[in-house]
């Protein structure tokens, strides 16, 4: 039997119980996302120089991606859209880009992405 390093789990008096996944993926429209693919294709724009993609949940319970981005502030949406379509299949286009004069941290200096994900809403 083949071991799964990306799924999580415990062991309750009921069974083993599902507890997520251990890499950053997610599902979005049936489509396995991972939210690293679009940072990186953000990242090549020139306006950008710092990129944090999250999920959230819209208030009808559907999954999409907001795009975090520090950089030229004056760069439209409509040019981001544009500059990953050439890239990315359009089930990775976020629907929201957010912009930060500077992403929060964590005290290892990573970005903070839970502090992103509360701090913005649908």
């Amino acid at each position: 039997m083949e071991r799964r390093r990306d799924c999580l789990g415990r062991w309750t008096p009921q069974g083993l119980r599902y507890e997520g996944r251990g890499d950053r993926q997610i599902k979005i429209r049936g489509y396995r996302v991972d939210p690293a693919e679009v940072e990186g294709a953000l990242l090549t724009h020139p306006a950008v120089s710092q990129a944090v993609v999250t999920p959230h949940t819209d208030d009808r319970g559907r999954v999409y991606l907001a795009a975090h981005v520090t950089g030229d502030h004056t760069t439209p949406d409509a040019a981001l859209r544009r500059h990953l379509a050439r890239t990315l299949p359009p089930h990775l286009m976020p629907r929201r880009f957010l912009r930060h004069t500077a992403l929060p941290t964590t005290r290892g200096g990573k970005a903070d992405r839970g502090r992103l994900v509360a701090g913005s809403t649908a």
